[in-house]
């Protein structure tokens, strides 16, 4: 069990580095022209900041221009290659452990299921490390990386928090979850989702009780003290005076109000609704499905629709007409869509690589045998 943990390790750590020596390879020559540019330009010092936005980014690029001199811009390119060769590794554990929950022990032999579980980690890993806006975020000054970094992060936090149920886990989630808010705007959208996910792991923990949740939102409300030390970083600098705001709390109220905008008009007014059923919606039937998917449940709706949901995943990682990045291009760079759609697609090639195990049960019949060992790795070839 123990070499079988090891490897599982070897095989994250693997796809982290080679994640991490493409970006490197890949790395912008310099200030690459647009957002990357400006933010650049802005974190420098050559020209004033308008808004205290994603202040802990902020933050740890003003600590990197103080030591880094004349090599700030190389030195910021290559931060954002290391938080999203992290991000890769958070992924892989991330569904690593997803898939482990779901899949179940009796339908299938320890070593399909644990190679069904690399496989999917691996799939999601480098669905999202090779996707072209997660790849460019990666290569060179932007704040989506060290963004999906957190995101994921958090989410790993209380996957922790469900495997082992230490009280400091959840606390420690609940104060990043706070940062996460102040820092980057999808933390408020999923907030609903990840508050239900913690109250439901406590449900079933039977922890349920008034201090503890007194003490998480606590830890919430330090995180979310964020916006006021980085509005009070933000007052009477340069930028608060030539953007005319109306005192500490107008700074305050600008930072809620450009996440609402933010969040409002993230989704282009056309081409939304094929985004949300290309990203969103595969990735909440996932969600759905997934432990009726790989506990072997014979339906042939549930055959049906794992179908389209790969149809979709693949036209998404093929950079078809219907994907975000084909719709929107560098003008608007969503990268969390991305995100999902990585970790359908490490569950698809799970689910494929073991749909054929249950195909047949006598152990004596050759073309069984063959089926429940080879099949498998038939059907995921074309995905991986």
């Amino acid at each position: 069990m123990k070499s079988r943990a090891v490897v599982e390790k070897v095989v994250g750590l693997v796809l982290v580095a080679l994640a991490f020596v493409v970006y490197v390879a890949t790395l912008s020559d310099g200030a690459f022209p647009g957002q990357s540019a400006s933010l650049i330009v802005s974190h420098g010092g050559l020209f004033p900041k308008f808004s205290p936005a994603s202040p802990l980014w902020g933050a740890l690029v003003s600590g990197l221009h103080a030591v880094s001199g004349d090599r700030f811009v190389d030195v910021l390119n290559l931060m954002s290659a290391i938080f999203a060769a992290v991000s890769v590794g958070l992924l892989y554990s991330l569904v690593r452990e997803g898939l482990s929950i779901f899949i179940d022990d009796l339908s299938f032999s320890e070593t399909r299921k644990r190679l069904a579980i690399i496989l999917g980690g691996a799939a999601a890993s480098l669905c999202l490390s090779f996707c072209i806006p997660f790849w460019v975020v990666a290569n060179r000054a932007h704040t989506a990386a060290f963004d999906v970094f957190l995101l994921l992060l958090t989410a790993r936090l209380l996957m922790a928090y469900m495997d082992y149920g230490k009280l400091w886990i959840a606390l420690l989630f609940s104060l990043l979850f706070g940062l996460g808010v102040v820092e980057f705007a999808t933390f408020i959208v999923v907030a609903p989702l990840f508050g239900a996910w913690l109250i439901y792991v406590m449900w079933k923990r039977n922890v349920l009780r008034l201090y503890v949740v007194l003490s998480l939102v606590a830890c919430a409300v330090i995180g979310l003290l964020a916006y006021l030390l980085a509005a009070w970083a933000f007052y009477e600098s340069p930028g608060y005076f030539l953007r005319q705001y109306d005192g500490f709390f107008d700074v305050v109220w600008q930072m809620w109000r450009a996440q609402y905008f933010l969040i409002s008009r993230s989704l282009p007014r056309e081409g939304w609704l094929v985004i949300l059923i290309v990203t969103v919606v595969p990735w909440l039937a996932m969600l759905s499905v997934a432990r009726r998917g790989l506990i072997d449940e014979r339906d042939w709706g549930l055959y049906f629709l794992h179908i389209i949901m790969t149809a979709l995943a693949v036209a998404v990682v093929l950079n078809t007409k219907i994907a975000p990045f084909a719709i929107l291009g560098m003008g608007r760079l969503l990268v969390t869509p991305y995100v999902l759609v990585a970790m359908v697609f490490g569950y698809l090639v799970a689910y494929w690589f073991l749909l054929p195990s249950g195909w047949g049960r006598d152990p004596e019949a050759r073309l069984t045998r063959f089926f429940r060992q080879v099949l498998g790795w038939v059907l995921i070839l074309p995905l991986v």
